[in-house]
């Protein structure tokens, strides 16, 4: 098959990069300077296959498939995989992970060329050993080059494994094949070779040796790696973008302080570097947090005391009931059976251990899993046990690129022979992450020098390298990567745990955010204790069960005081105490409402009837969107309706009050104390700008939240709503209130809102704003569709771009103020948010995400909101630390306002302007009426201007203006010899000009006549006389004056862009009966009809340059006055009257008469 494969991808690679034509050898390159798409064909069976960037998968094709791979640049290789077109091939159409083309074209940018040392481990075994990361780090310094234009002038640094000392204290602490004297010895020869950048170590020990180095010769390092520093803030020039295992521990110490947990045990493996180290971070990071850490040792290696594990256990349980196993997952799993034979599993205890990468406990095929006969017991027991990970992220796009293109470079170039042979781990993400992160830098510097009139160096320096490249964020290969102030990676955690009848699978129950240093429970965790509560701290009588009093003892005592008296006392005790927790748990679950105690019928807002009946049948899913696509995916958004709002919004009766309710994406939770914490909490808050919590619904059906009653609905409602009349005092009322919520919540317990936006803003008959949907975590948390839609992209247009990885994050206090500068954009154009982009949602939320793109909505400039506009671009800048903060921008609007938005509420503000109002009513009306005639006295003179005033006159007064018959008028009509011609040979603007001074000549001229200017229509001239106003048969001689003073005129004009030349003016005069009228109502206009108009054109059109033609009837009644010299010019032919015979009008007479051209051949018309 394959001799009979006539390869045409040659051809259409030369035709389109004009190159040579010729075969293409696949066992060799083929550089694409972009994306291309190609077609093989075989002659036999006519198949095509499809071609482009990796991971684009179609259907399989056996007249293909003896091609493998091509390779497209550092893009990745092509994968042939199918037939048929591009585009009748749904599969390849519909493909979603082709990589993605780099934003800007840096191609044309002077390349930046750093020396660049590679230090690193060969032939040592580790996971970061060159051997591993080698094909990783070409992909890495290929991007470089092709998206930033940054070339990696590099030089290989590697050093081997040396023998192992002979001296065992030497090799306490150390890493097998991490020796630090070898790395500075790599070091120092780089840096005599004038490097700019160092990449690696990997090695924790080496690094800390070479950074002693390239700290104080400022050289810039990258490393993927050295996991055992606490911190890189001692490093200048370091940027780590691996996980640290001083910070690994930040997601489990904030759950121990969330849940006050205050003393914990660490059991941990000293006889393993990582294990041992690992500990160390994680005790002194609980010392560091006041918390209580008793620590247990065993020897990972030689383990094999089994029956010591319940003594380990019973001394844990002397201390703490919170385990922590920093240890091998086996050795995991032997100390959870034995907790599960000692009955430490009854909820009492919570046990925790750490997989980084998700290979251990995590593996494939199971840790708990090992065929022992104790598979059935580790599994129960696996339930009771947390497990910490970096967040995986092997489901991104960006990382199954990366993969593709390793797997694709190590065959090529590193002599595997399979895919199962290349290893592609943790390390050849971060290091892969962290030199694409430093080129990028590198361009920003070289771009954005330190001083402002600096001349960009060929090589950026160092601090300003990593001024772009500290506190920034990045989305890789290692998932999303946040490089914190100090040059070190804030990785985002997980927590997994094995849930119940899930038959040994683990699921995600907790996530950590990096980024925002705050942690959310994805589900409910359930703690394996009778009420679903987590576990105290100390059992209530003690680790040693000594704080009880012993029943029998407190009977002898009780003996020994009188058995009645002593009964007695302890029965009105227990009546007393009985009745004090009745009423305690009724008034702290008096929040707790039932779906049905919701009064069927409630009033909406705007007045509207709505049934709960269908609130209910609509609450079990997501609410309707407002922003939707159409059957054809384009996009709706012109409908101008807000975007879907947090929940589902409708009112009802309850206890008596009006209420909202709130729809939450649950059907059913179960009250625990983490639940109740997070109620106590909003309960507790009360301020005039926040609506106040008043209960919730939890279930079996539906879960809602219930807030006080706000008639208006929210600011999303109001701001859509077109009958509403909003000025801009109001709207800076209502931002105002948004204000002192905000910053109310800012100050208390919550700390921030989180999931601000114009549907959580309600307004309440008074029209004070109040924020709502605050706190409540477990309530309103988002659910993610399984495919995410338009709805779930839409609702993200609020979310601040270093939050769209966290849907459910706990948000924070910047993210807060970009929410506000979202809103401050609906407001000023009562608009939803991005309303002037007919692009969907989620291509909206990929631009937003990409920081270079820095892509906002667009506002145009508005009166009353100039200042806004201002405060709106500073509350989304892409840097959190560059946005202001609420009371900076509480000041802006006073400012802005002048206090008068300060009021506590519109009507307060209402009223104080209606006591100003009434003191300056009669100054106002009085400039008002002066206003008021000054602006009708324009208005007569332009409608005067439009129209005869004889005729706006009676417009005015409000008469009809019928048709009007006129006995006798003459028509003048002139237009300019050559106009036409000039029109092409000029300008729009030069005949704009042109007509502009030509007819401000002849409008000057008006006055002194008895007539009126009709119309004007280009070089078109039209004047009337003996209408509207009659004047016997003067009409003819107004009209014969006004030509002959126009000829005059026109003599001496000069056009402006023509100079040398005059305007040729040429006339037609007739007179006879007309017949006007006022024509149309929105622009009327006075208008002349009949058969002496039509004749007066054809005069003018039938004439000569510089010529008076008049028809035999003006002629006839200028004879009468006797004052005008007229020469005979002969019969000419009209359209529809034959022939007729004309005269000229030379002059008056006993004047200069008018000099006459050369009498042509008359014309027709």
């Amino acid at each position: 098959m394959g001799s009979s494969l006539v390869v045409l991808l040659a051809l259409s690679i030369a035709l389109a990069y004009a190159q040579d034509p010729g075969d293409v050898d696949f066992s060799q390159d083929v550089d694409f300077q972009e994306p291309y798409y190609a077609v093989v064909s075989d002659s036999q069976s006519d198949q095509t296959a499809n071609i482009e960037f990796s991971g684009v998968r179609v259907a399989p094709s056996t007249a293909v498939t003896e091609i493998e791979h091509i390779r497209l640049s550092s893009r990745g290789p092509a994968v042939i995989r199918g037939n048929g077109t591009r585009g009748n091939n749904s599969a390849m159409n519909n493909a979603t992970d082709t990589p993605t083309t780099p934003l800007f074209d840096y191609s044309s940018y002077p390349p930046v060329v750093v020396k660049t040392a590679v230090i690193l481990t060969k032939h040592a075994g580790t996971p970061y050993d060159h051997d591993v990361l080698a094909p990783a780090l070409d992909i890495a310094f290929a991007r470089a080059r092709r998206d930033y234009n940054v070339i990696f002038d590099k030089k290989d640094y590697l050093y081997e494994v040396d023998p192992a000392p002979t001296d065992p204290a030497l090799l306490v602490g150390r890493t097998p094949g991490c020796w630090m004297w070898n790395a500075s010895g790599m070091a120092s020869y780089a840096i005599n070779n004038s490097v700019n950048v160092i990449v690696g170590p990997a090695c924790t020990d080496d690094m800390r040796a070479v950074n002693e180095l390239t700290t104080f010769f400022d050289v810039v390092t990258v490393t993927g790696a050295a996991n055992l520093i606490d911190s890189t803030s001692g490093y200048r020039y370091l940027t780590r973008c691996g996980y640290n295992t001083y910070d690994m521990w930040t997601f489990l110490i904030k759950m121990f302080q969330h849940y006050q947990w205050t003393s914990i045990c660490v059991i941990y493996d000293f006889d393993s570097t990582q294990f041992s180290v690992e500990a160390a971070s994680l005790i002194q990071n609980l010392k560091d947090k006041a918390l209580v850490p008793y620590d247990i040792r065993i020897n990972g290696t030689e383990f094999e005391d089994f029956d010591s594990i319940p003594n380990h256990l019973k001394d844990c349980g002397r201390q703490s009931r919170v385990i922590i196993f920093v240890m091998k997952g086996h050795l995991t799993r032997y100390f959870l059976i034995q907790a599960s034979r000692q009955k430490l599993l009854n909820g009492e205890y919570v046990f925790f251990t750490a997989d980084i990468f998700l290979e251990d406990i995590m593996g494939p095929s199971g840790n708990w899993k090992q065929r022992d006969g104790y598979d059935k017991e580790a599994m129960a027991a696996y339930q009771h046990l947390f497990i910490l990970t970096i967040r995986d992220s092997k489901g991104t796009l960006e990382y199954q690129h990366f993969a593709t293109d390793v797997r694709h470079q190590a065959r090529r170039h590193y002599n595997k022979t399979s895919d199962d042979d290349v290893v592609i781990n943790y390390y050849s993400a971060t290091f892969h992450d962290g030199i694409v992160m430093l080129a990028r830098a590198l361009r920003q510097a070289r771009e954005k020098p330190l001083f402002a009139n600096q001349v960009p160096p060929q090589v950026p320096r160092s601090q300003n390298t990593i001024r772009f490249m500290w506190n920034s964020t990045f989305r890789g290969a290692s998932g999303r990567v946040y490089i914190n102030p100090d040059g070190d990676r804030s990785d985002d955690l997980t927590i997994y745990k094995m849930i119940n009848g899930t038959m040994g699978h683990f699921s995600v129950v907790a996530e950590y955010f990096g980024l925002v240093g705050n942690y959310s429970e994805v589900e409910a965790i359930n703690w394996g204790t009778p009420d679903g509560s987590p576990p105290l701290n100390q059992p209530l009588c003690g680790y040693l069960e000594d704080l009880c009093i012993d029943t029998v003892t407190a009977a002898a005592i009780g003996g020994s005081l009188g058995a009645v008296v002593v009964l007695a006392f302890l029965i009105g005790c227990l009546v007393c105490y009985c009745r004090t927790k009745d009423a305690r748990a009724r008034a702290d679950n008096d929040w707790i409402a039932e779906w049905e105690d919701l009064q069927m019928d409630v009033v909406g807002a705007g007045s509207s009837r709505m049934s709960m009946n269908s609130l209910n049948s609509s609450s079990k899913s997501m609410s309707k969107p407002s922003l939707q696509s159409d059957e054809e995916g384009g996009s709706l958004r012109k409908r101008r309706k807000p975007p879907p709002s947090n929940g589902k919004l409708g009112f009802a009766n309850w206890q008596g009050r009006l209420v909202m309710v709130i729809i939450c994406e649950k059907q059913l939770l179960r009250l625990n104390r983490s639940m109740a914490a997070e109620i106590k909490l909003v309960r507790n808050l009360s301020d005039e700008h926040i609506l106040k919590f008043l209960g919730a619904v939890l279930g079996p059906d539906n879960v809602a939240v219930l807030g006080e009653y706000c008639s208006k609905g929210t600011l999303q409602d109001l701001l859509a709503d077109e009958t509403a009349k909003l000025d801009w005092i109001f709207r800076y009322s209502l931002l105002s209130d948004i204000v002192k919520g905000i910053s109310f919540l800012h100050g208390s317990a919550l700390g921030c809102h989180g999931r601000l936006t114009s549907a959580c803003c309600y307004v309440d008959g008074k029209f004070v704003l109040k924020v709502g949907n605050y706190g409540l975590p477990t309530l309103y948390r988002k659910a993610i569709p399984h495919e995410l839609n338009f709805q779930y992209y839409a609702s993200m247009f609020w979310t601040a771009p270093e939050l769209l990885d966290y849907p459910n994050g706990p948000g924070t206090q910047e993210g807060d103020v970009y929410a506000y500068g979202i809103i401050l954009q609906e407001v000023i154009l009562r608009e939803e948010p991005y309303s002037m982009y007919t692009i969907e949602p989620e291509e909206i939320i990929a631009k937003v995400r990409t920081p270079e793109l820095f892509f906002r909505p667009s506002v145009p400039s508005t009166d009353g909101a100039l200042g806004l506009l201002s405060l709106m671009e500073q509350c989304w800048q892409e840097d959190p630390m560059e946005r202001p903060r609420f009371p900076q921008i509480k000041t802006s609007l006073r400012q802005m306002t002048r206090g008068a938005v300060e009021k506590s509420n519109i009507v307060d503000l209402l009223i104080s302007q209606m006591e100003s109002y009434t003191a300056d009513l009669e100054r106002m009306v009085e400039e008002k009426t002066l206003a008021f005639q000054e602006e009708k006295t324009k208005a007569d003179a332009l409608l005067n201007q439009i129209l005869p005033s004889s005729v706006a006159e009676k417009l005015k007064k409000g008469e009809a203006v019928p048709p009007e018959q006129f006995e006798s008028a003459t028509i003048f009509f002139s237009d300019i010899v050559g106009f036409q011609t000039m029109a092409l040979e000029s300008t729009a603007i030069q005949i704009v000009d042109f007509l502009n001074d030509l007819y401000s000549l002849f409008d000057g001229t008006m006055p002194k006549f008895d007539v009126y200017k009709v119309e004007t229509i280009q070089d078109s001239y039209m004047v009337a006389s003996g209408l509207p106003v009659r004047n016997g048969l003067n009409h003819a001689k107004e009209q014969a004056l006004l030509s002959l003073t126009l000829m005059d005129l026109i003599k001496s004009f000069k056009i402006r862009h023509r100079p040398d030349e005059t305007a040729r003016l040429r006339v037609g005069l007739n007179s006879g009966p007309v017949v006007t009228s006022v024509i149309g109502l929105a622009v009327p206009r006075y208008c002349l009809f009949g058969d002496t108009v039509n004749t007066a054109s054809r005069m003018e059109s039938t004439g000569q340059g510089l010529k008076i033609q008049i028809s035999p009837s003006t002629k006839a009644i200028l004879d009468g006055f006797g004052l005008f010299t007229m020469k005979e010019r002969g019969e000419i032919e009209v359209k529809g009257k034959g022939k007729i015979r004309t005269y000229w009008l030379t002059g008056e007479k006993d004047d200069a008469l008018i000099d006459a051209e050369p009498e042509p051949e008359p014309p027709k018309a």
